[in-house]
Formats: structure tokens, C-alpha cells, sequence
């Protein structure tokens, strides 16, 4: 009875992938559902409809977009979460002060990801719940 999915959302328009032929064929797939949308004011729709995440990688690029993604879902995330752009110049930036700032006390590990010869969009913050 076990039935996978790899969800994404994005808020591209649709059809804005019809002549990439590697994201059509991951969008139209069994295992793929595709939401066409901003992340913000779906958790418990998505919930509600997949239960929980184990597995969840999150890559937008504005601080108040990870405030709002803590806020909303990180207790639909039974496990790992992989935050894009936590650190600036190797360094940790705002996204990662959020993030921390809003899983306040919950228990978790993690570990950043740096790579040294970009100064932004060059790192992966990966939080496993414990």
C-alpha cells in the first residue's frame, strides 16, 4: 500500500516547463505531484493530504520565506530538512537565523554545507529532527 511522493511546489506558471523535456517527464510522473503555487498557507492542505514529510529540501531565496516555511511546516517534517543559501561570503546569513530562531528548542542535528569558491548559493544547512 505504499505509495511515494515526490511533491513539489513552485510558483512558476504552468506550462512553463512544456519544452523542457526532464522536468515534464518529472512532472507528469506517477510518483510526482506538482502544485503550481506559492508554498505559503498550504501545510495543512498538503498534510491533510500526504501526512507527514521525511525528507523535505527547501531552496527560496528570501529571509521572511524561511520564517514562513519554519513556521508552517517544520512539524510536518518528521525527519530531514535541507535548507539552500544559509550562508553569505562563508558565513552564516540571515536564512540560517531563522531557521534556528524558529525551531527554537526542538531537538535536532545538523550540519552545514559550504562550499568555499561561491560567496552566495553556495551552501546546504541539512537539520535532522531527533
Amino acid at each position: 500500500n505504499y505509495d511515494p511522493k515526490f511533491v513539489i511546489i513552485d510558483n512558476e506558471k504552468q506550462g512553463k516547463f512544456d519544452n523542457d523535456l526532464a522536468m515534464k517527464e518529472i512532472i507528469d510522473s506517477k510518483y510526482t505531484d506538482f502544485i503550481f503555487d506559492d508554498f505559503q498557507g498550504k501545510g495543512k492542505i498538503i498534510e491533510q493530504k500526504y501526512g507527514k514529510f521525511d525528507f523535505v529540501w527547501f531552496d527560496c531565496g528570501e529571509a521572511e520565506d524561511y520564517k514562513s516555511f519554519i513556521n508552517e511546516y517544520w512539524e510536518i517534517c518528521s525527519e530531514y530538512v535541507i535548507f539552500h543559501n544559509t550562508y553569505f561570503n562563508g558565513k552564516a546569513n540571515i536564512n540560517l537565523k531563522n531557521i534556528l530562531e524558529g525551531i527554537g528548542d526542538s531537538n535536532f542535528q545538523w550540519i552545514d554545507i559550504i562550499e568555499p569558491h561561491k560567496l552566495s548559493q553556495g551552501s546546504i544547512t541539512i537539520i535532522k529532527k531527533v
